[in-house]
């Protein structure tokens, strides 16, 4: 009994100590995150290079923790391994998950030289305010080298993850853990032959008439409605705040302070408002971790996937919704009421439902986001495995855009223009 009871203060003591160094890893995520959030808002473009340096800096410190030889003990003392990632009985049960999630990570990281971590995050921070002026310049070329250097060091960081079926599975486990490229592209291949044929069902049928999202809607009056929508939503103020960003965003800076950002489209009110809602999703599933989480691990996302989930469903299943407006139009008439003054009920719910093909996935309806996510999961693929060039990558796809790469053929693999720029490098990450 007396040894039990000393082999059980071992296993607590080896816990106690792992969320310390837990503490101490969220700390630097959470300065990382600060860093990032400031280059992508008020950030001088001439800081650049020494904003992708101390962000570099800061992952190899974090690594380097993740890493330590002092993290494997800790993690063979409370009995994580293979067979029993959680540590099994060893682990009391609450803490089970905890030890779970450390000994992934813990496992992944090693595999992953601090010289190759380094790199990757500096050259997705040198990247991003190049891509935002090849997108604002129409001019993928700009941007063409950024994005080789981030494929070419993906693609060496799969090769030391390694995998069993296809290079992009280590990638995707980032975002999705346990999840294979194989089941992802049947879910989508699924969706697409039933997405596709309704797409053209619905665009062959006489158009909504929506010509009222395309008044002159100012963008500092559009900040305002987007204020008045997260406040009916629920996002707390006190613990984040909105800004303007080339790409909208939800980041978390620290346990209570969780921070959006979106664009704002002076011809089409949709763009903004309806991003802002997504992010406001995205926000209230971070603000929604309990409080003993705080600060940990276990109070980062399960998956992106359900992540995403949160920002469709307050996006859609709320936002789109006739109920929704039905309560706060006359809000949105306050703030322009020349825009919105004639427009009912009954016209603005249909209007801000309208299905077409569009050639940006932030600014598309809820039928055809879907298959821009599939477009972008197959330009990832094709990039991965070699199958598509980061020549490829520039394409012209027009104002009638595929949804399968492999729909692509040797004419429309020429030329350069903001479609594809726009479109499906705005995350500068693969997964």
């Amino acid at each position: 009994m007396a040894s039990n009871e000393a082999g059980n203060g071992s296993v607590q003591a080896a816990l106690d100590r792992l969320i310390e160094v837990d503490r101490e890893v969220t700390l630097y995520g959470s300065i990382g995150s600060v860093l990032a959030w400031d280059q992508q808002t008020y950030m001088p473009r001439a800081a650049v290079d020494g904003r992708s340096r101390q962000l570099a800096r800061l992952s190899e410190l974090a690594h380097e923790r993740w890493t330590s030889a002092e993290v494997g003990e800790l993690l063979e003392r409370v009995g994580a391994n293979d067979e029993s990632p959680d540590g099994g009985k060893n682990v009391p049960e609450p803490f089970r998950p905890f030890v779970r999630e450390w000994y992934r990570q813990y496992s992944r990281e090693a595999k992953l030289p601090t010289e190759l971590v380094s790199k990757m995050t500096g050259a997705t921070s040198r990247g991003m305010p190049v891509w935002q002026e090849a997108r604002d310049a129409a001019d993928f070329s700009r941007f063409r080298d950024h994005l080789q250097e981030i494929v070419d060091l993906n693609r060496e960081k799969a090769e030391h993850l390694g995998y069993a079926e296809h290079p992009y599975d280590p990638l995707l486990d980032d975002f999705e853990p346990w999840t294979t490229t194989a089941e992802v592209s049947q879910v989508f291949d699924n969706l697409k032959e039933r997405l596709v044929p309704l797409v053209e069902r619905i665009t062959s049928r006489p158009q909504v008439d929506d010509s009222f999202l395309h008044r002159k809607y100012p963008a500092d009056q559009q900040q305002e409605l987007s204020r008045r929508v997260l406040e009916v939503l629920g996002y707390d103020r006190s613990r984040g705040r909105l800004d303007r960003s080339a790409h909208p965003f939800t980041i978390s800076l620290g346990p209570d302070d969780v921070r959006i950002t979106s664009r704002f489209n002076e011809s089409f009110l949709n763009a903004g408002l309806f991003g802002t809602i997504h992010e406001a999703g995205h926000a209230l599933y971070e603000l929604g971790m309990g409080e003993q989480f705080k600060g940990t691990m276990l109070a980062e996302c399960a998956s992106l996937g359900t992540h995403e989930s949160q920002s469709r469903t307050w996006e859609n299943i709320v936002g789109r919704s006739k109920a929704f407006w039905r309560f706060f139009l006359p809000s949105a008439r306050e703030v322009f009421p020349e825009q919105l003054g004639d427009v009912g009920l009954e016209e603005f719910y249909r209007g801000i439902n309208k299905v077409e093909r569009s050639t940006n996935r932030v600014e598309s309806d809820e039928v055809t986001y879907a298959l821009h996510i599939i477009l972008r999961f197959n330009l990832e693929l094709g990039l991965v495995t070699g199958k598509l060039s980061v020549d490829d990558f520039g394409m012209s796809l027009g104002e009638d855009p595929v949804w399968d790469v492999d729909e692509l053929d040797d004419g429309d693999r020429s030329g350069s223009d903001s479609t594809q720029v726009r479109r499906h490098s705005e995350h500068i990450s693969f997964g």
